[in-house]
């Protein structure tokens, strides 16, 4: 029951969910890593370096009290594409430097942000704190911890604690000597409301929060334990809202790194693949659907982790799923 019969040169694995109104779906998930080659072109990795499947999101620290990594592979398919980036800011031709800009660009979409050595908060003369002038770096992580935002637990009353949504384990809501002040900074507006960075954001972040729909007495009442009737399935998106995409990618969209890697620019395209999904319930083949449901780009770990995802809604059949057989098919071009 639930078996995988997978014939791709990637990692395959479903897992079953109930969706917002309590129906059973069965979730097929295609997770496939490729390499960087010495030309720049992607080339799918061998098998023992193929990225498994996970059930369960992965933090860069402490689960839940530190930047997310990994989403869970097991949430249900998302409306679109995310496009996720885990990176350093690399240093121009290895020469350290305080300040610089480093930017994505998926397609015709670019995101610039603003890398500076780290940075902690110092006590003047005068009595004010304020950041200390950037160290000099080659190579600078770019992750939450260094964006605003944080959550100052000074206060044993938790309702008086100050706590960024945004960005919980970010620098600047706790200034002392010797705190971290943030280094990571969209291009252009250090004030930019959401929290700087190019990689996934929790589940209990904002704005993911602002679309979990409304726990009040009349979900309480009518639809406890299911999920409020205004759940927004935009919620399982867990890239920022400007490297998320409404119409799915396809593969072949050029990708743009500057100065996110030791070379300082990196140009590819996606990969381009199409899977076909067969589901056996009830002695009965089901063919459907996948589509490319995240893209993670680890330019440090020369590598890029697709996964695409086919969500078959089978309340009455689910019980009965014998097996789903997944094999790579001809890539058709859009007309």
């Amino acid at each position: 029951m639930w078996a995988i019969e997978n014939s791709t040169d990637f990692v395959v694995d479903g897992v079953g969910i109930t969706d917002r109104d309590g129906r059973n779906a069965w979730v097929v998930v295609v997770k496939a890593t490729f390499l960087f080659d010495d030309t720049g072109v992607l080339v799918p990795a061998p098998k023992e370096k193929q990225v498994e499947f996970s059930l369960l999101p992965q933090y860069r620290g402490e689960d839940g009290q530190s930047s997310l990594l990994y989403e869970a592979d097991s949430c249900p398919a998302k409306p679109g594409t995310d496009v996720v980036l885990n990176a350093d800011a690399w240093a121009p031709g290895g020469n350290p430097t305080s300040r610089m800009n480093v930017s994505l660009r998926i397609g015709d979409r670019i995101k610039t942000l603003v890398v500076s050595g780290r940075r902690e908060y110092q006590r003047q003369l005068s009595g004010l704190l304020e950041p200390s002038p950037p160290l000099p770096f080659v190579q600078q992580p770019i992750e939450y911890e260094g964006a605003h935002g944080g959550h100052d637990t000074s206060n044993p009353d938790p309702t008086k604690q100050r706590y960024h949504a945004s960005n919980p384990v970010g620098a600047g809501i706790v200034r002392g000597a010797g705190e971290r002040a943030p280094n990571i900074e969209h291009a252009g507006n250090g004030r930019h409301p959401n929290p700087a960075g190019f990689g996934a954001i929790a589940s209990f972040w904002h704005p993911r929060t602002t679309l979990h729909g409304t726990y009040d007495a009349a979900w309480f009442k009518d639809r406890k334990p299911l999920l409020p009737a205004d759940f927004d399935p935009r919620h399982y998106h867990c890239a920022p809202v400007d490297q998320q995409f409404e119409a799915p990618l396809r593969g072949g969209e050029a990708i743009g790194l500057e100065n996110l890697t030791p070379d300082g620019r990196r140009v590819f395209r996606l990969p381009k693949h199409y899977f076909g999904f067969t589901t056996i319930a009830r002695g009965e083949a089901i063919e459907h659907r996948g589509k490319l449901d995240t893209v993670i780009i680890e330019p440090s770990k020369g590598r890029v982790i697709m996964s695409w995802k086919s969500q078959l809604d089978c309340h009455k059949d689910f019980d009965y799923i014998d097996f789903t057989r997944v094999a790579e098919k001809e890539y058709v071009e859009s007309a």
